[in-house]
């Protein structure tokens, strides 16, 4: 485990499988590993990074499942879809979720993530349709606030 202390919390900061080939490869072919592997280092949630954003759907709602069974959120917290995409923002923790709070030790921590609204122009087209991006500073207070009223202590 790398997170081996029962007093940390692992966090993914995003590109947790979309930045390589290495990882596109190992979700086409095993979903439920790359989840495992996850849960083994002892990741609590992971953020949705621009490349994971930018893999092919299947790919992104199918790792998203997998990390789901290993009870591992994929957060991006200024997500919005339109019908078009509506497999991913139900894959993920989106704007239209309330914020994911941890419990740890020390008290209750929120854990939000986002991206900002550019970040669109470099994923292909066909993989962008449907998708919007709220702007940063929008998401995060709104993320900060709806985290506060349901106890999180740190944001």
């Amino acid at each position: 485990m790398l997170f081996r202390s029962p007093d940390a919390l692992g966090l993914d900061a995003g590109d947790l499988v979309g930045s390589s080939a290495m990882g596109h490869f190992a979700v086409s072919h095993d979903a439920a590993a790359v989840a495992a592997a996850a849960a083994a280092m002892g990741l609590r949630a992971t953020a949705v990074g621009h490349r994971d954003l930018a893999m092919a759907r299947e790919q992104f709602v199918a790792v998203a499942a997998a990390l789901r069974t290993r009870e591992i959120p994929y957060v991006l917290t200024n997500l919005a879809c339109g019908p078009a995409a509506r497999s991913v923002c139900d894959a993920v923790i989106d704007s239209a979720d309330a914020p994911l709070v941890l419990d740890t030790p020390q008290g209750r921590v929120a854990f939000l993530a986002v991206l900002g609204p550019t970040t669109l122009r470099n994923v292909a087209h066909d993989r962008a349709v449907g998708i919007t991006l709220e702007p940063v500073a929008e998401a995060i207070a709104r993320g900060v606030a709806a985290a506060r009223a349901a106890g999180a202590r740190w944001v």
